[in-house]
């Protein structure tokens, strides 16, 4: 009955963990903090990459600039959409009205021979040697050359002080404080983020060699987690039970 119970329990946590379809991913280290969201919308995996250190951005390395990735499967994924998150602003330059920043990041899914752990697919919002004007997001180019060379773009910490730094950082470039949110299209049926996303890197910077990359980690969704707990509970219930009626 106690095998009956605990495959039941287990069944519980597998069913309702398998029923997730987002991926988040972070990292810290110092000054410096992100997180990647990957969720599935219908066959769109759908990125939402934060800075979410509270240090200030004093100079260009203390920028996100990009996040790679690996997919199962490797499926062939189409840049939709690349959108300002919905409370973040661009500054030292123009907030469009509508949100897009897409001109201004670029997609990749050829990476792995310059990125950081060889992952094959990455966003960016600079060049890096990778990413060219023809693997841009849909959108209009908001600053200088139609291209993602340079550090336009690229996303301030959520602690950023707007006159505390150098130039580059403080009025030299537009820059956006602190999250984007770029759709990719292609996903096969069944895709599962927690599972099929993999070997997750934050880069820094615009130069791949002179900048810093941190491999970030995969939070256990709250979903998954309280299955967890609520199949186990359920199993410890029993049990206190069985011992009760045991005395």
């Amino acid at each position: 009955m106690i095998g009956r119970i605990l495959a039941v329990s287990l069944l519980c946590v597998a069913v309702l963990a398998g029923s997730a379809a987002a991926a988040p991913w972070t990292f810290s280290s110092g000054t410096r903090a992100g997180t990647a969201d990957f969720n599935v919308v219908g066959n769109d995996l759908v990125i939402t990459l934060t800075n979410t250190s509270l240090f200030n951005t004093a100079e260009p390395s203390q920028l996100l600039s990009a996040v790679f990735f690996d997919v199962a499967g490797s499926p062939s994924l189409i840049p939709v959409s690349g959108l300002l998150t919905p409370g973040s602003v661009v500054v030292f330059g123009t907030t469009p009205a509508d949100s897009v920043i897409g001109g201004e990041w670029a997609y990749s899914d050829s990476a792995g021979t310059l990125a950081p752990g060889g992952a094959n697919y990455g966003v960016s919002a600079t060049g890096l040697d990778i990413f060219g004007p023809f693997d841009r997001f849909p959108g209009p180019n908001l600053s200088g050359p139609e291209n993602v060379g340079g550090m336009d773009y690229a996303l301030l910490s959520a602690g950023n002080q707007p006159l505390v730094g150098n130039a580059p950082v403080t009025g030299g470039n537009p820059l956006i404080l602190n999250s984007v949110t770029l759709t990719l299209d292609g996903l096969p049926a069944g895709f599962d983020p927690a599972a099929d996303i993999s070997n997750v890197w934050f880069q820094y910077g615009t130069d791949l060699d002179e900048e810093p990359s941190y491999l970030g980690t995969l939070i256990p969704e709250p979903l998954t987690m309280t299955a967890t707990i609520l199949g186990l509970g359920g199993l410890a219930g029993y049990m206190r039970k069985r011992t009760r009626r045991a005395a």
